[in-house]
């Protein structure tokens, strides 16, 4: 591995057919600086179309993000004075994220700035301050996901063996919001009535099968 990068001044382009126009980035400084405890710690600043970016964290070790392992990380993301972002905790194995204990929160005082600022639909407005709290005990870590993201409300909760390819467990999920068709269109699903929705899911999970049983 690399013991310590620097960059500066440097732009990049993003264009996609899911955005109406391309989204330009600007990198001011970035520097990540590898510490003799296997520790990354990472600091950048620059913008994104005309709103400025700012990262500060660190991960350890950051081996463990390509091969697995035992990680942990602090980090802060605030992107001009749309939203902040804050996480911090732990995994057992990165590579299939399990063992977490994990509290992230995203928050800010209006989410349609960010849709906006992104070119996508607008399915929610409002001010937004949402938590994803993971604990784990024993072989289950459990999932807690909530809060208010404008006028959107999604909510999860259960516990699951590991995050990525579960193979025990079971979580509630359910999303109500104003408008299904603007939603939707963030899922590349076209034609569907801009209306308001209520669904509820119950996804379980047993050895590489998922079974979903539909609440409302």
């Amino acid at each position: 591995w690399f013991k310590d990068i620097k960059l500066g001044k440097c732009e990049l382009n993003i264009a996609s057919t899911k955005l109406e126009h391309p989204l330009h980035i600007k990198v001011a400084d970035l520097a990540m600086l590898h510490h003799d405890d296997s520790r990354w710690e990472a600091n950048a600043s620059g913008s994104l179309n005309d709103q400025a970016i700012d990262f500060d964290g660190w991960f350890a070790p950051f081996d463990a993000i390509v091969f697995g392992g035992p990680l942990e990380h602090e980090l802060k993301f605030s992107l001009g004075d749309i939203v902040t972002l804050q996480s911090s905790g732990s995994v057992q194995d990165a590579a299939t994220w399990s063992g977490a204990n994990i509290t992230t929160q995203p928050q800010g005082p209006e989410i349609a700035d960010i849709l906006n600022e992104f070119k996508l639909p607008l399915f929610t407005q409002g001010a937004f301050d949402y938590q994803l709290h993971l604990n784990t005990e024993g072989k289950m870590t459990k999932i807690d996901l909530g809060g208010d993201l404008g006028t959107l409300d999604i909510r999860a909760q259960g516990e699951v063996d590991r995050l990525i390819k579960p193979t025990m467990g079971n979580v509630q999920l359910s999303v109500d919001g104003p408008n299904l068709g603007a939603l939707a269109k963030i899922l590349s699903v076209d034609g569907l009535v801009e209306e308001e929705f209520n669904h509820e899911t119950h996804a379980m999970f047993e050895g590489d099968k998922i079974h979903f049983k539909k609440v409302s």
